[in-house]
């Protein structure tokens, strides 16, 4: 009997204490409404996940970081300070990113941001604050030490070196705009529904291509011919994610070059920093893209480390340039989600502009595209992005 009366008092006090808690956070939150949707963003929310998510992470190690003359502890000391920065796991500095200070949540009444916290699976690994977009005002001496510490794209360190003073010439050439979606001087519209487009070949004779065309934006990767493939595909594209090769076997006229379109890149080794320089200056004949500096943004290393290591959770090299495009898109600001042409399988071609039907491999050591798949089959059970899956059996099991 005595058993029992202790538990029963242990159970009281444990639900007494968890009832107050709550009030006092009610309390000291009920000004901000904003809280409402952060709250599973917070420290707090990141603490009660961090021992499940560290172990999960643990097989991976730490085959991008490497020891440099900079102080560890002097970065330990750093990366405990409570702002800037988002731990996951306080033991391992590959799992820490900076944090964007300026971020702000979408006032959407259905937003994005909204679901993904409040699905159990994914708010484990969302975070809608990271910083997502490099430029000059956010890369110092001191970030680039810190970044240094891992391999390109998820850092700055490469065979040949990437020296400070080179990158921050580069980075100069850039606006300091860190927005993704880039609306500039325009009013952000109360809600904003995007267009996610792979280029699989599950697209060929969807008849697909006005309902992507009716998205306030549409996201585009690689080789994304849109000539002839119009009724299937659509024509808009408002933001363009790639790397430095994904051009190499586009045609001149399939180059997209929409009005107002922003250039999402993925420096992946040294050369990539030398490649989007001359994009911007114009200073190479043979570069087929000419954009506007003001409409490229660069993704930050720690948000592609981030992708990698706490969504991806995989062995492969990086994610593949799509993920990277799907990731973007779902942390940019977006309210509803839509993907398209995403998924490889056996039943369709590899890609829909394919003139003989190709089978896909999934190389793991380069792409875990089976991992892609997961992801994307989680999120679209959960309502929180819409997938078209088309007839694919295993994209519905």
């Amino acid at each position: 009997m005595r058993f029992h009366n202790k538990a029963f008092v242990k159970l009281v006090s444990i639900l007494v204490g968890a009832t107050v808690g709550t009030l006092v956070y009610m309390v000291q939150n009920t000004d901000n409404e904003a809280y409402r949707r952060d709250r599973f963003a917070s420290d707090e929310f990141a603490e009660s996940h961090q021992v499940d998510l560290e172990h999960e992470l643990s097989f991976l190690g730490k085959e991008h970081q490497f020891n440099h003359p900079f102080e560890v502890q002097e970065q330990k000391t750093r990366l405990n300070h409570p702002h800037p920065f988002i731990t996951i796991a306080p033991n391992n500095l590959e799992l820490t990113f900076r944090k964007d200070e300026q971020f702000k949540f979408s006032s959407c009444p259905y937003s994005l941001q909204g679901k993904l916290q409040e699905s159990q699976w994914a708010s484990q690994y969302y975070q809608p604050n990271i910083k997502m977009i490099m430029t000059d005002a956010n890369i110092n001496q001191e970030e680039y030490q810190r970044l240094k510490a891992y391999n390109m794209p998820f850092g700055f360190f490469y065979k040949n070196e990437l020296k400070f003073e080179e990158l921050s010439s580069t980075l100069k050439l850039f606006s300091e705009e860190e927005s993704v979606l880039g609306f500039g001087n325009h009013q952000r519209p109360p809600c904003v529904s995007c267009a996610v487009v792979g280029n699989g070949g599950i697209l060929n004779g969807s008849g697909l291509g006005r309902e992507i065309d009716n998205h306030g934006m549409v996201f585009r990767v690689n080789h994304c011919i849109r000539r002839g493939f119009e009724h299937d595909v659509g024509t808009r594209t408002t933001h363009y994610v790639f790397m430095d090769r994904s051009l190499i076997h586009t045609q001149q006229a399939d180059i997209p070059t929409d009005k107002g379109i922003k250039w999402v890149f993925l420096p992946c080794r040294l050369n990539d920093y030398h490649y989007i320089s001359e994009v911007v200056k114009g200073t190479n004949p043979k570069q087929k893209l000419k954009a506007q500096a003001a409409d490229v943004r660069l993704l930050h290393p720690d948000f592609v480390r981030y992708v990698h290591k706490v969504w991806m959770r995989t062995e492969s090299f990086r994610p593949s340039t799509g993920a990277v495009m799907f990731m973007t898109a779902l942390h940019s600001g977006c309210d509803s989600l839509s993907v398209y042409g995403m998924g490889f399988n056996h039943k369709y071609t590899s890609y829909y502009y394919d003139q003989t039907f190709t089978i896909y491999k999934n190389l793991k050591q380069w792409h875990d595209f089976a991992r892609e798949i997961e992801i994307m089959k989680k999120l679209d059970k959960a309502g929180i992005i819409k997938w078209y899956k088309r007839d694919v059996p295993e994209f519905y099991s």
